[in-house]
């Protein structure tokens, strides 16, 4: 009988990954040993990467978060680098790049069938491609766009016209900023 005894949920975490594969595989070379400590400097200089940028504003605050007289709000990074730090040394440098080019490629027509899909006012299509577009963020580590694909794909399914075009014009600015920082950091390196 054929089934299925675990799984992982998106966006995968390495190190889940790594136990699972331990678990159920019969042929496993263990990565850890040879790149520990590679990711423990990846993420040690992760961290003040992070917390630089984080105090920076450059990406959109989605619409239901407001600013009042007395808060300001600190917008989170546009990409988790140490995603990408991982699966560079999960997959290597040239194979992660090859992956950046095919998100940056699906990124573009992807945005412009979302747009598509909102001027059609077809919510189906519309929930189901912000739900692609938010996979796809989450795993190359664009969270913040993921997150506004999520409330987009929450948004269609409620038909708030209003809600979603606000929506799309944030998820617009932020793959913008997105793509910038894959391709100056990521492509051209």
């Amino acid at each position: 009988m054929a089934g299925m005894d675990q799984h992982l949920s998106k966006p995968i975490n390495l190190w889940q990954l790594f136990q699972l594969l331990e678990k159920w595989g019969k042929y496993i070379v263990d990565m850890r040993a040879r790149h520990t400590q590679q990711l423990t400097d990846s993420v040690s200089e992760q961290d003040e990467d992070i917390f630089q940028r984080t105090t920076q504003t450059h990406s959109v605050i989605p619409p239901e978060i407001t600013t009042t007289k007395n808060h300001s709000i600190q917008n989170p990074p546009s990409l988790n680098k140490t995603t990408l730090n991982n699966l560079s040394i999960l997959m290597g440098k040239t194979q992660l790049q090859k992956i950046i080019q095919q998100f940056l490629d699906y990124a573009q027509v992807q945005y412009a069938t979302l747009q598509e899909a909102y001027q059609m006012q077809n919510m189906d299509l519309l929930q189901h491609k912000a739900h692609q577009f938010k996979g796809e963020a989450y795993q190359i580590g664009a969270e913040v766009l993921g997150d506004l694909c999520k409330s987009l794909e929450k948004s269609s399914h409620s038909g708030n016209m209003a809600d979603i075009k606000k929506y799309l014009d944030c998820i617009k600015i932020e793959l913008q900023h997105v793509m910038t920082i894959l391709t100056t950091e990521f492509l051209s390196a």
